[in-house]
């Protein structure tokens, strides 16, 4: 692939992970930005992501947790676990993120 394909590529799974991201709004605990759980969700993910405990989170330990979170994701959008998302995935995907974003729960029977 040519370097602007390949970072074009590159570009549009990052976007549509980030839509399968958002897509899963309905799967995170009550309550909202600013609010109790809100606070709450920080601190966890601050807890999950500080590799030393010191209650510091490091450029390296950012940059881990998220490629963590990125593999998850890119798992969750190759379906047959072959290290690429072909069209037919990609669809999928957009019929995740539009299901989500119109309210349903997108996917199968969503």
């Amino acid at each position: 692939m040519k370097p602007k394909h390949t970072f074009l590529f590159s570009l549009s799974i990052a976007c549509l992970s980030a839509g399968l991201a958002l897509g899963q709004e309905g799967q995170r605990p009550p309550g909202g930005p600013g609010g109790e759980a809100g606070g709450n969700r920080l601190t966890e993910y601050v807890k999950k992501i500080d590799a030393n405990a010191d209650g510091k989170i490091t450029k390296e330990e950012f940059i881990t947790a998220s490629a963590k979170e990125a593999e998850e994701r890119f798992g969750k959008i190759d379906g047959n676990a072959d290290g690429t998302a072909d069209a037919g995935e990609l669809s999928k995907l957009g019929d995740v993120i539009r299901g989500s974003a119109r309210g349903g729960q997108g996917g199968p029977g969503g």
